[in-house]
């Protein structure tokens, strides 16, 4: 039942739903054509569902269960016009509202949110309870379960290529490990609902990885230029944060980004390929078409070394169907579109992950990020390490304490000195701010060697 597809003919979810076809759209659309004059015009109508499920383990104690649903419907009547880029937006709960507030008149009373205990879609707590039932965790430890299950369904109708419909899901599963004032962190993010026994593998790599961390065995970095080797999990992180936000369109088009203003003059250690591609099936933002109706197509933001693109909506693409990714993305009915990031990937390979720890010899490890910021317009860059170790004669040695990184966009590409062969994707549970609109994301890469004093130990 997961995946991404078309809403079938003569589907209705709920008497709110404003995707099911008896809802005349295209009405809404003329009337919006008829008053709001010539230009580009789409209706966005949505129904969104969230089931969400916490466990809490502590020692030996039955575990605390939290769990909730929401449902949630909106529309959204846009007009665009394309000589000055600018934008009208009317937001309603549903059609019916719409319609009344486009004519002037009194909005009908909201329809009461409806929820199915019975769907199959509901997250299965007796299930994920069992999955972690007598999980050895250590002494004070505390252990925490977080899931959910985003059910998104959809119609753009466009005043330029007529109507398109989407059906999404997205379940997460999140296990994170409270040990001796550290957080550890695995996640599991797929279109199925994960098994038991891949969650149960998860949390035993999350206590081994805690065990092996010990306060006792940690060492601090040295502050100062660093030389590093970034797991893909790592350079995930590094690629979405220090070129694709630099590459959206919005940024680039107001001269808001360091790396697309020197992208001429640019210099790149490794001539790398960085690629979003919304198409990609498995992954958290997936998608046919986007919030504007625009069929979605790979974006090639970086190409053997050179900047030559940006991830567009129809405003940054100013209206020109050569620069449309198929990138405009909202969190919802209530707010405005954007470009915004899906999966992003650096490809390519050189060597295996040992030969860069070899030609590494002395440095540092990072396997693990809780979080990373990298500000477009300046270029600078902060990355906060969760994981890593101390590397020693081309050897991974004791763990490391938790540290900062800092650089430069720039310096860090200059700095690429080799790729590993292990490209991997991140976890699939990732979700990317941008003006208090929280929206999945992806991002995949291999092991990268960065060269001494591309980033610096804060």
């Amino acid at each position: 039942m997961w995946g991404s597809s078309d809403v079938k003919a003569g589907q209705h979810l709920t008497p709110a739903d404003p995707t099911g076809d008896g809802t005349p759209l295209d009405e809404l659309l003329l009337e919006t054509l008829d008053r709001w004059g010539e230009g580009w015009h789409d209706v966005l109508a949505e129904l969104r569902r969230v089931d969400e499920l916490s466990l809490r383990f502590r020692d030996d104690r039955c575990p605390e269960l939290l769990q909730s649903r929401r449902v949630d419907t909106g529309v959204a009547l846009r007009r665009v016009d394309p000589s000055t880029g600018t934008a009208r937006q009317l937001s309603a709960p549903d059609v019916a509202t719409a319609r009344c507030l486009l004519r002037g008149q009194e909005p009908p009373p909201p329809a009461p949110a409806q929820s199915d205990e019975t769907d199959p879609a509901r997250l299965d707590a007796k299930g994920l309870t069992a999955a972690l039932d007598g999980l050895a965790v250590d002494e004070g430890a505390r252990l925490e379960l977080r899931a959910s299950v985003t059910d998104v369904t959809s119609r753009v109708l466009t005043s330029e290529w007529g109507e398109r419909r989407r059906r999404r899901a997205w379940c997460r599963v999140v296990l994170e490990l409270e040990h001796e004032g550290r957080r550890f962190r695995r996640g599991i993010g797929a279109t199925e609902r994960p098994s038991p026994q891949m969650v149960r593998h998860r949390a035993e790599e999350l206590v081994a990885t805690a065990r092996t961390h010990r306060s006792d065995d940690r060492q601090a970095p040295a502050s100062g230029p660093a030389a590093v080797v970034l797991s893909p999990a790592a350079t995930a992180v590094l690629v979405h944060e220090a070129v694709g936000h630099a590459l959206e369109g919005d940024v680039a088009s107001r001269d808001d980004s360091a790396l697309w203003s020197a992208r001429e003059g640019l210099s790149m250690g490794r001539p790398i390929t960085v690629v979003d591609d919304p198409t990609r099936s498995d992954g958290p933002a997936c998608w046919h078409h986007d919030d504007e109706g625009v069929l979605a197509r790979p974006a090639t933001l970086v190409e053997e070394g050179r900047v030559v693109g940006c991830v567009h909506d129809l405003v940054s693409a100013g209206f020109d169907p050569r620069w449309l990714t198929g990138h405009a993305r909202r969190a919802s009915p209530r707010d405005p579109i954007l470009p915004r990031l899906s999966n992003t990937a650096l490809l390519g390979a050189d060597a295996p992950v040992d030969e860069l720890l070899h030609e590494l010899r002395e440095g540092l490890l990072i396997e693990q990020l809780s979080g990373g910021h990298a500000d477009p317009r300046s270029g600078e860059l902060r990355l906060v390490v969760a994981e890593g170790r101390r590397v020693e004669d081309g050897r991974p040695t004791a763990p490391l304490e938790p540290c900062v990184l800092v650089g430069r966009a720039a310096d860090v590409l200059a700095g690429i000195r080799a790729l590993g062969d292990d490209f991997a994707w991140d976890d699939g549970t990732a979700t990317c701010g941008r003006h208090g609109q929280w929206l999945p994301v992806s991002a995949g890469g291999p092991s990268l060697l960065l060269a001494k004093g591309a980033l610096t130990v804060a």
